[in-house]
């Protein structure tokens, strides 16, 4: 087997060891790693897809034009990314569960059944505007703030899977808690909440970095978060809704899914090599990637010949001078040093206003689907499936068009939706007609792009050694967003228009910001360290 090495130090012949990996149990098949001597003359004759050169101590890929994104999806990474994305399922279902708690209006006008039974009919508070569905609301917010700002720090500092596994485990018991004992204590219950939204915020941070450092080409990664599993939550979470009509039953499912989806990450999940190699854990490093490598090599020999993969290359990190030499005396950085480096600086605020604002109106339209024209099991999964279709359009045009057009288009979109549905209401009282309703889910929709694009953004603007502490601030803002959106939406309870209207002056102003401050990163190196995010940002600024 044939260890590639990069340009910069194949200068040199270079004695690869010996090493023995076990590919497969039953034929006790042995992959050996043969001891060659390379030149450089005959490397750079070498037909290649990736070269591999350091730049300000980073590592900085180039792709060849025409490589598929399907170079990065062998075995191991389509079954890390299937299974994270099925983990938004429990986390969509614990932070979306107080859109069920207030019965719908027409339900509390006709004093009629309500169609489902709530924590708040079981605390005797629904159909009186109680502003528990608001605190409620607002503690898995702030959970999801808290939990944002410490994941980012753990998973930097101990790495991604023990912050995904756990995330879940969270998940999983704290459901079940609030099932057990959720109807008798509010206050109590709330605390939970918070917990569960703790939780819930730092899977959301955490598990798009992990899947990220698996990937080599940024078409791929792209791909990864147009088909984030949200979308897919918020259906899940209406299905379960309309399947249980019952608080508790609602909650077991809930941890039921996080059990299995938390058992079935802890084993098929492993650590970051790439973080790995970053802490300079060569050692475990090499174990990571003999794993992956196996797994990959193994089920492409079970594939037919014409679905078999040619490009598989296997790599032992500690054998990579270039990355070793990254990992030796590291800096361990802190969040305050996201604001001191300038070409961190500037692109952190503009994401954080961008995950701010973006979760104000996602989430404001969440927690108001009871008050849309329509059944409110429909709307949600309406808006799931839509998100979901809307949000694949990025990857779509990827191949002609870059980040920046889809972002802008996206946020224009949503901005002159909210403003047309607050001339319609207001002007020609159409409140009621159904109009709305698609409106309201135009705007949510058409907001999916946005997300997709910031979220591959907090990826891609950011170096290695700091890329989960500046995700962390980014769903920092996202939560703080998410926290200020029920207080927005009570805000109806005194003008009807009030909400609609914010959102509307938020997408405005987030348009402006991603027009001035959003580079175009299509194509572009994922940095790994302070040095290396300079010299790119100066590369696109000439």
């Amino acid at each position: 087997m044939k260890y590639k090495k990069g340009e910069d130090y194949c200068s040199s012949k270079v004695l690869l060891e010996e090493n023995q990996v076990e590919n497969d149990d039953k034929s006790k098949k042995v992959l050996t790693m043969e001891t060659e001597l390379t030149d450089l003359e005959l490397l750079n004759k070498e037909e290649s897809n990736e070269d591999l050169c350091t730049v300000g101590g980073g590592i900085e890929r180039s792709t060849s034009p025409g490589v598929s994104s399907q170079r990065d999806f062998h075995a191991y990474q389509t079954s890390l990314f299937f299974f994270t994305q099925l983990g938004y399922l429990p986390v969509a279902g614990s932070m979306l569960s107080t859109t069920f708690f207030e019965p719908d209006q027409v339900q509390c006008y006709n004093q009629s059944e309500p169609d489902f039974n709530s924590l708040l009919i079981a605390w005797n508070h629904h159909c009186q505007q109680s502003s528990l569905t608001t605190v409620i609301s607002v503690m898995v917010m702030l959970g999801g703030v808290m939990g944002a700002f410490l994941s980012g720090f753990l998973a930097d500092s101990f790495g991604r899977k023990p912050v995904i596994v756990g995330c879940m485990v969270v998940i999983c018991v704290f459901n079940i808690v609030i099932a057990c004992i959720g109807g008798l204590f509010p206050i109590f219950t709330a605390l939970i909440f918070c917990i569960l939204g703790a939780a819930s915020g730092g899977y959301m941070v955490t598990n798009l970095v992990l899947m990220v450092e698996n990937l080599g080409q940024a078409s791929s990664r792209l791909l990864v978060v147009s088909l984030n599993g949200w979308p897919i939550g918020m259906c899940f979470t209406s299905l379960i809704g309309y399947i249980s009509r019952d608080w508790r039953v609602y909650h077991i499912i809930v941890s039921i899914t996080a059990a299995l989806l938390g058992a079935s990450l802890q084993c098929i999940s492993l650590e970051s090599v790439r973080w790995l190699k970053h802490q300079n854990h060569l050692g475990r490093a090499d174990k990571v990637q003999l794993k992956i490598d196996g797994r990959n090599v193994k089920v492409n020999g079970l594939l037919p010949k014409g679905l078999q993969s040619q490009d598989i290359e296997q790599k032992l990190p500690s054998l990579d001078e270039t990355l070793s030499a990254v990992g030796k005396g590291i800096k361990k950085y802190t969040y305050l040093d996201l604001f001191q480096y300038k070409p961190v600086r500037t692109p952190l605020l503009g994401l954080v206003y961008c995950f701010c604002a973006s979760s104000i109106v996602s989430f404001g339209f969440y927690f108001s689907v009871e008050i849309l024209p329509g059944n409110r099991y429909i709307n949600l999964a309406s808006m799931g499936a839509l998100k979901f279709l809307l949000g694949f359009i990025p990857f779509a045009v990827s191949f002609f068009v870059g980040r920046r057009p889809i972002i802008i288009i996206s946020v224009g979109i949503a901005g002159i939706s909210a403003w047309v549905y607050v001339i319609i209401s207001w002007s020609l009282n159409m409140s009621d007609h159904i109009v709305i309703t698609i409106l309201g889910l135009l705007i949510t929709a058409s907001m999916d792009p946005t997300w997709k694009i910031i979220h591959l953004y907090s990826a891609e603007l950011f170096p290695t050694v700091i890329r989960n502490m500046a995700r962390g601030m980014c769903n920092v803002g996202a939560r703080m967003g998410s926290l200020a959106a029920p207080m927005i939406v009570y805000s109806r309870n005194w003008f009807s228009l009030a909400p609609t209207i914010v959102f509307a002056v938020l997408l405005t102003i987030q348009w402006i910001v991603v027009f001035i401050l959003f580079p175009e990163t299509k194509d572009k190196p994922l940095p790994d360290s302070m040095e290396h995010s300079k010299k790119i940002k100066e590369d696109v600024e000439k």
